[in-house]
């Protein structure tokens, strides 16, 4: 949308020199010659670096609406954070550099809106607070002070990898408690609550949502499946195999340091020594092969030695049961 250029606003992003830049300041000028115009500071969006523009009222500029959309946040390495459309469970991985100091408060299953524009993601903002524990803080001595006072505590994300350290001043906040830190001074944007759904349970749905594709994919097609015996009454079939392929691969990526546990395939050990997916990618083969759609698949993790949430997706019906015993 075209728009006049003294008519630029702060916060508005436009498209000038083939660049996305963000207004964030700008400065109604009139010289002693010549037409007034707008002085403008710009920040790219993609890269962060700053240019000052004149732009006056005989010229338009392209105004760039981004368009907000809520992901939910399932994990981070080195270099990006990855996020999952709810909806549709299609991932997208947005770098750490474009994140920011934001990093240090992302929180599993937290609810995002990433900002986008052509398909394209550029930005992220977060809930207007979030909670954290108190790590380390210092004791406070009874009838030290009679008026307010106040004292740093650090809280959870002060390890963060970026090395940042929140820190809460409150007089009667002590180790282990739990403080709401506000985020709204530092973003713009929608605000949003805090994911109620584990994102166990998320990354499994999203897992069994795409190896459900391939099973309704093969169960349209179940004649040309090839069968082969393991045992009376139980049969493993191609689309077993296909389906196991897949669960596994998204399941590691969402968490690699998982082991797994397979009816068709050897048990792989936990890389962290405690976690690990128990899956049956076809629970119903006899049903499958003789064309009735009463199969699923199930999925569980195992902490410890003991389940703690477990999944069962029917792709027929597209229908899921979800548990948590923790």
């Amino acid at each position: 949308m075209k728009i006049d250029g003294n008519a630029i606003r702060p916060g508005m992003v436009i498209e000038h020199k083939d660049r996305l830049l963000v207004a964030t300041k700008i400065q109604h000028t009139q010289p002693g010659k010549g037409g007034a115009y707008l002085q403008v500071e710009l920040k790219d969006i993609r890269d962060g670096t700053k240019m000052n523009e004149r732009f006056r009222s005989s010229e338009t500029v392209e105004r760039v609406r981004l368009y907000d959309k809520e992901y939910q946040f399932l994990f981070a390495d080195d270099d990006n954070f990855t996020f999952m459309d709810t909806e549709s469970f299609e991932q997208i991985e947005i770098s750490r550099d474009m994140i920011g100091d934001k990093a240090a408060f992302m929180q599993d299953g937290m609810m995002v809106a990433v900002q986008s524009h052509d398909d394209e993601p550029l930005g992220v903002s977060l809930p207007e607070t979030v909670i954290l524990t108190i790590e380390e803080t210092e004791a406070v001595v009874k009838g030290q002070t009679a008026a307010s006072s106040y004292k740093p505590a650090i809280l959870e994300n002060g390890s963060a990898r970026d090395g940042a350290a929140a820190r809460h001043r409150d007089r009667h906040a002590d180790r282990g408690q739990h403080r709401r830190r506000d985020l709204s001074r530092t973003r713009e944007g929608l605000s949003s609550s805090l994911s109620r759904k584990s994102p166990l349970i998320t990354v499994m749905a999203a897992a069994a949502d795409k190896a459900a594709r391939t099973l309704l994919r093969d169960f349209n097609e179940v004649e040309n499946l090839q069968v082969s015996r393991k045992g009376t009454n139980d049969f493993v079939t191609a689309a077993d195999l296909r389906a196991e392929e897949v669960l596994k691969e998204e399941l590691s990526r969402a968490r690699p340091g998982f082991g797994f546990l397979t009816e068709e395939s050897k048990p792989v050990p936990a890389k962290d020594g405690q976690n690990r997916w128990i899956i049956d990618p076809l629970d119903g083969t006899l049903n499958f092969i003789h064309s009735v759609p009463q199969f699923c698949i199930s999925i569980g993790v195992e902490t410890d030695g003991e389940l703690s949430c477990g999944n069962r997706v029917r792709p027929p019906a597209r229908r899921a049961v979800l548990g948590r015993t923790r």
